[in-house]
């Protein structure tokens, strides 16, 4: 892994990677995390990295695009999607596997309440 560029910024962090990304470049921040459990800044830059044969592809798309908001209406992203996407759409659906979970639970619990009450309507007898 080669760090093209270096972060004070969580947000710019995040915005370069996107840009990266979009390009079909794969990108990290390894220390992206650090902020999240209160260190922040204090524990160093965050490092945006890539895979050493993208590092300098990465460079020159960073450089270009240096300071800009969205992507200019010129650029061509790559024609495959990044690999994230693309695993993403091969999971199976998982709604309705938690709704099941969710109704199995809820019947469980019924089942356990009504015992007791059947259970007092024997002692009763």
């Amino acid at each position: 892994m080669t760090t093209v560029k270096t972060y004070a910024s969580e947000v710019q962090a995040d915005l370069d990677k996107s840009l990266l990304e979009a390009a079909g470049i794969k990108a990290f921040l390894p220390d992206e995390y650090s902020a999240v459990i209160g260190y922040g800044a204090v524990v160093g830059p965050l490092r945006l990295q890539v895979q050493d044969t993208d590092a300098e592809k990465a460079r020159n798309i960073l450089e270009e695009n240096m300071g800009s908001g969205p992507l200019s209406n010129d650029f061509i992203p790559s024609e495959s999607a990044p690999e994230s996407v693309q695993d993403y759409e091969n999971l199976p659906p998982i709604r309705p596997i938690i709704l099941l979970l969710l109704t199995l639970i809820i019947l469980v619990f019924l089942a356990y309440l009504l015992r007791d009450q059947f259970q007092g309507l024997e002692r009763l007898r």
